[in-house]
């Protein structure tokens, strides 16, 4: 057991089906029993799956498999720990890109040594595809939050949006 934190995962693309089962049987083996219905509720009612003594803030390799074969965009954001600031790991299944970074209050930060041309336009594009796909997101949960406000809304997964 090492230095533990608070993680939490962002997914910025719609989770679908076999994503979805894939990612329960994932999450299942690594932190939690999850199923399907567990995973859209938490996407419904927080936007986030939320993880607790997470060692060394470090994500799964079978989640991140799962969300990078099924091409899902994420955040992989951490608290600090002991030994570590807070941070986020993002993936843009669009480009295959992978990056992370400092965070503080999950606003991207630069060292003085990170303070050239190259980190700074790097940054600049991530925050804006960051922006980009927190719209998005947050645009899909509220037609979820609105869809289960309806009267006589369905209950169970099909019922939201949030993971579509």
């Amino acid at each position: 057991m090492g230095d533990r934190c608070h993680c939490s995962l962002v997914l910025y693309t719609p989770l679908h089906g076999v994503a979805a089962a894939e990612l329960a049987e994932a999450l299942s083996d690594c932190h939690r029993a999850y199923t399907i219905l567990d995973i859209d509720q938490e996407l419904t009612r927080d936007g986030y799956l939320s993880f607790d003594e997470v060692n060394y803030a470090q994500m799964d390799e079978p989640v991140r498999e799962v969300l990078k074969r099924h091409a899902i965009s994420y955040g992989w954001w951490n608290e600090a720990g002991c030994e570590y600031g807070e941070g986020v790991e993002l993936f843009n299944a669009e480009t295959g890109e992978c990056e992370e970074f400092a965070v503080l209050d999950q606003d991207f930060i630069l060292t003085l040594r990170e303070v050239d041309t190259d980190h700074v336009d790097k940054l600049r594009r991530w925050d804006a595809w960051l922006k980009q796909m927190n719209t998005a997101r947050l645009e899909r949960h509220q037609r979820a939050l609105e869809a289960l406000a309806a009267p006589n809304a369905p209950i169970g997964p099909q019922a939201t949006s949030a993971t579509a």
